[in-house]
């Protein structure tokens, strides 16, 4: 896309939770990035929440793409900056068919950036693959074609992040030259407040609830910091991350008669994205299973359904017509608890 003209570089259009085909947003001609449309087959297939493709199919399943950025016919509607169709591929009366695989893992990358050279690189491992056949099931009247798409990615992902010291814990806050001020004294303004003696806040003071999480082991300096006070880059962990993604096309054409084409097309993409914390099992979720981060919470398995319906006729050899239905659905479920449901 911003090798057209008048089309921005592309952005990132959310997680890989919230977004597992990967779809992006961008700008043309200067139009906002929420008005541009999508469409697959000519059913429409844009997101309601972040107004990108709701469903992309896999690569090998495309046929043809279609970018229109000003002056829209009738068909192209819904699109203020560009409306992008997708074509899917159809059977023929060959048997034709692709596969293809790709794999990079840490072997063949460099260290991350916080990771330990002494240490042998972190863990990472990226596969996609699939397939594709399409063929006749009778000649010149029903044909079939399948497309199918794996992703799998894992990796430990080193951080070095910012955690208090075992006296700051404690309450004691006394290498800060800051005056830590005690919020029980002076007037309801602010005026007049006297800070704790030593800049330590005695342990009574410090709220149970609070005292429970500081009290919670696993997150205390393991290198020296840096910064004023040392703080800075003080804890560095290794925490692992996976996801996959499974992507299913189907598509079964009928031609009746010469002026007459129809077919059904189905879409299906399954995955599962899990953000491990990089403080271990600190969190609780709502169905009470520890787990590493509020991440997994809230998106950890979704689908989406792409169906589409369309009969085109030929009605003279100067007029057609096209009749077309079709629907894409999401679902969405954190754990047992589904938090949100759309379709378009």
């Amino acid at each position: 896309m911003p090798t057209l003209p008048g089309v921005s570089d592309a952005q990132n259009g959310n997680s890989f939770a919230a977004n597992p085909t990967r779809s992006v947003n961008f700008s043309v001609n200067g139009t906002p990035t929420n008005i541009n449309n999508f469409s697959i087959d000519g059913t429409n297939s844009r997101g309601v929440i972040d107004a990108t493709f709701t469903y992309i199919p896999a690569l090998e399943a495309v046929q043809e793409v279609s970018i229109v950025t000003n002056s829209f016919d009738a068909e192209q509607g819904l699109a203020g900056g560009a409306a992008i169709a997708l074509l899917i591929k159809s059977g023929s009366n060959d048997v034709h068919g692709s596969f293809f695989g790709f794999h990079t893992d840490q072997h063949l990358k460099a260290y991350q950036w916080a990771a330990d050279r002494s240490q042998p690189k972190p863990k990472y491992i990226n596969n996609q693959y699939g397939a594709t056949i399409g063929g006749p099931i009778k000649k010149d009247k029903l044909f079939y074609f399948l497309s199918y798409e794996g992703t799998n990615y894992s990796e430990s992902v080193t951080q070095a992040v910012q955690v208090p010291t075992l006296a700051m814990k404690a309450g004691d806050l006394s290498a800060s030259p800051t005056p830590i001020y005690d919020p029980m004294t002076g007037n309801p303004d602010g005026t007049g407040r006297r800070p704790f003696p030593g800049n330590i806040i005695p342990k009574d003071r410090i709220d149970p609830g609070i005292q429970a999480i500081l009290d919670l082991p696993g997150w205390a300096p393991n290198t020296k910091g840096s910064g004023a006070f040392g703080l800075s880059r003080n804890y560095v962990t290794s925490a692992p991350n996976y996801q996959w993604r499974r992507q299913y096309d189907a598509k079964l054409t009928y031609n009746p008669t010469s002026k007459l084409s129809t077919f059904v097309r189905f879409g299906f993409v399954d995955h599962n994205a899990n953000t491990s914390g990089i403080f271990g099992p600190l969190v609780v979720c709502p169905s009470a299973a520890r787990i590493r981060d509020p991440v997994s919470c809230r998106a950890t398995f979704s689908r989406g359904r792409f169906r589409r319906h369309t009969s085109p006729a030929r009605i003279s050899s100067s007029m057609a017509t096209m009749v077309t239905f079709g629907r894409t659905s999401t679902m969405c479920r954190p754990g047992e608890m589904r938090t949100w449901a759309g379709r378009s």
